[in-house]
């Protein structure tokens, strides 16, 4: 009887509607009865595996668990991302103990309709993990085979209709037209895609989808930046593989703009601090502050952070700023920090600060070219303002 009701449970959700994905992203835990789970889990492992093996298995864990202790299934990251799914887990982000605690009460909850805690506890991991040799493969894996899962209608894993997924004809997918035309030819959506779907045109095209419900939704490339993966993939419906690539895709971006400036091109204006330091400074949430030491010709030959923190003159003294330009013998030296504020207006600390710094800059025989404050869209040039008078 419960075979055929997780049967046909599983027809009615492979074309769901987008209104019934919504409604089913918005259920709580707790209307996930944990029992119907658990026997989904236990029909789903025993008509996946031979009966023998089956039954050779239960046996295994049950004289193992006798204690009645439950494997930490907040440990094991498959089991973790199935559970968050189901949305059994909801403190995504919080602490260890307190998804522990989570999974806790869900398996406590199905002991007077299902087995017990530390059986059922192995029985999910074997589902979701698919070790124990059960099973050859797990269904709920990094790349979820939601079209053989008896969880399927109350899982939050897809947020569009497959049968939505765009069509393309031969050399019009974007990993063919970035072959072709390179990256600059693609659309945000598309970039995202490619870091999201698995290989082929099909997979491809219901990535390009998500991406374009993901960006539609008030989301932006930045806002992204800042999400950690597991977020990522239990708000927006990312596969956890898919999240975890576009959080390493940010780092790399963010890396990139902290890489050094290659020795040749030299900082003439303002401007060219602001290209050189905005993606590594703009989305930070404190004030960091760069010392760049430049040659005679006002080419790059390196930079270092000297202070993080709101800036006051007793964080950035003269003595530690300057330490690294003589060590090294710069020709030059700037400044650049940020304002987390995304305004790059000059505070009284600001003023105080380069004016010090354009003394020490004279006594030591080391001109200070400018002080840029890079704010989100714009910035303030000390040079620019007059303040420093040191010819470019």
């Amino acid at each position: 009887m419960i075979q055929r009701q997780v049967a046909r449970k599983s027809k009615r959700v492979r074309a769901p509607s987008r209104q019934s994905r919504r409604q089913r992203s918005s259920r709580s835990a707790w209307q996930v009865d944990p029992a119907t789970v658990l026997r989904a889990i236990q029909n789903s492992l025993t008509s996946r595996a031979e009966h023998k093996t089956f039954t050779t298995f239960l046996n295994r864990i049950r004289h193992r668990i006798r204690d009645g202790s439950m494997f930490p299934l907040h440990e094991d990251p498959d089991s973790l991302r199935m559970l968050t799914r189901l949305g059994v887990v909801t403190s995504s982000g919080h602490s260890s103990a307190r998804k522990a605690k989570e999974i806790e009460r869900f398996l406590e909850a199905a002991r007077a309709k299902g087995p017990d805690p530390g059986e059922a506890s192995i029985l999910i991991r074997a589902f979701a993990s698919g070790v124990y040799s059960v099973v050859a493969e797990p269904v709920c894996g990094d790349v979820p085979r939601c079209d053989v899962c008896p969880l399927a209608d109350f899982c939050r894993e897809r947020s569009f209709p497959l049968e939505q997924a765009k069509a393309y004809g031969p050399g019009e997918s974007p990993s063919e037209r970035l072959a072709a035309e390179g990256a600059k030819a693609l659309s945000s959506e598309e970039l995202l895609a490619l870091l999201v779907a698995r290989d082929g045109r099909d997979t491809e095209g219901e990535a390009v989808v998500t991406c374009e419900n993901l960006l539609s939704s008030g989301e932006s490339l930045r806002s992204l930046a800042n999400k950690h993966p597991e977020e990522l993939a239990q708000v927006k419906g990312f596969p956890g593989r898919g999240a975890r690539a576009i959080t390493a895709a940010m780092e790399l971006a963010r890396r990139w703009a902290a890489e050094e400036r290659p020795i040749g091109k030299a900082f003439n204006r303002g401007e060219d601090f602001f290209n050189h330091y905005r993606l590594r400074l703009r989305d930070l949430k404190k004030e960091v502050f760069i010392s760049v030491l430049l040659d005679q010709q006002h080419r790059f030959l390196a930079d270092e952070v000297c202070s993080e923190g709101s800036l006051t003159a007793s964080l950035v003294h003269p003595r530690e700023v300057f330490r690294r330009a003589v060590r090294e013998s710069a020709a030059a030296v700037a400044f650049v920090h940020n304002h987390p504020s995304g305004d790059p207006t000059p505070s009284g600390h600001d003023w105080e600060i380069t004016a010090q710094l354009v003394r020490a800059g004279k006594i030591l025989e080391i001109p200070m070219l400018d002080h840029v404050i890079v704010g989100d869209s714009s910035y303030f040039s000390f040079f620019n303002e007059g303040v420093i008078q040191t010819e470019k």
